[in-house]
């Protein structure tokens, strides 16, 4: 769908602006001249983010054996990217209105492919891990926003599709159905409300890429990005573990386009499937958003 008749079906303005701290904190972690100690000061002025940050760098994920007790340090062993998809993640957190077990499905969503993101990165060597991370963990942005905005309608979506146990596919033709665009348009539409890098919105807008779609479209060079592949095939991963929906959906990961693109052979996906999982299981009570 185009930007212009995205628009048009939906107010601008009804689009959630991103916070103050976290505007400040984005234009800071994209200036080369500021340092860590000034984004930690930045941070320190939200309690929730400033715990989120403190929580994340502590974790086994990050693998430090002793703890990190300042944002400052945090800020230094997460990295800028990591903090910048953090400081996102918190800002969605605060849109959401009495999140409850369809908010805590769309996160173990977005953390998951997170962690699948940075594993596939870390295998391929095709992005810096940190940076694919961000991306998985605010790939679905649009989902969370639709749910903000109302969430009566975004049950009755996920309703449909969860009962079905259905996969991607449904879940964007069900969104068309009940709000007249998807989440990859509301999402592509965000990051750019919000000031994100180009190459993050084009992640969030085609990562439910196809290869009929790849064959067809005349933007067919934005899916050739990488980190648009990460993305996509870290989505893929989701559907495949079961995490955030009722149950895995059996399919071959390997067969789709995204994964011949990245040159990945399906034992070698098998074995990252693995690794992902296990990483969920031991990590995602760092990761807590609700």
């Amino acid at each position: 769908m185009s930007e212009i008749t995205l628009i048009n079906k939906i107010n601008i303005d009804d689009v959630p602006s991103m916070p103050q701290v976290a505007t400040e904190i984005m234009r800071l972690v994209g200036d080369p001249d500021s340092n860590a100690s000034q984004i930690a000061k930045v941070i320190a002025q939200d309690q929730s983010m400033t715990a989120r940050i403190l929580q994340v760098a502590n974790s086994p994920f990050y693998g430090r054996s002793k703890s990190v007790n300042t944002v400052q340090d945090a800020v230094v062993l997460i990295g800028y990217p990591a903090v910048k998809g953090l400081v996102i993640s918190s800002s969605t957190r605060h849109i959401m209105k009495n999140p409850g077990l369809l908010e805590a499905l769309l996160w173990d969503h977005s953390i998951g492919a997170a962690f699948a993101a940075h594993e596939i990165a870390r295998a391929t060597k095709r992005l810096d891990p940190d940076e694919a991370f961000t991306a998985g963990l605010l790939h679905d942005i649009g989902r969370v926003v639709m749910s903000a905005m109302s969430r009566d309608r975004y049950v009755r979506v996920m309703k449909e599709v969860y009962n079905a146990n259905a996969g991607p596919s449904e879940i964007l033709a069900e969104e068309e159905k009940v709000y007249g665009y998807s989440h990859p348009d509301l999402g592509s539409l965000i990051a750019q409300k919000w000031r994100l890098s180009e190459d993050l919105r084009i992640a969030v807008q085609y990562h439910h890429v196809t290869e009929q779609a790849l064959k067809q479209s005349s933007e067919a060079e934005q899916y050739g990005s990488e980190t648009a592949l990460i993305v996509c095939l870290a989505n893929l991963f989701q559907y495949r573990l079961g995490i955030g929906i009722r149950m895995p959906i059996e399919f071959d990961v390997s067969e789709h386009i995204a994964a011949t693109l990245l040159k990945l052979q399906p034992g070698r996906i098998n074995q990252m499937l693995l690794n992902v999982k296990k990483t969920f299981d031991e990590q995602k009570k760092h990761f807590e958003i609700i």
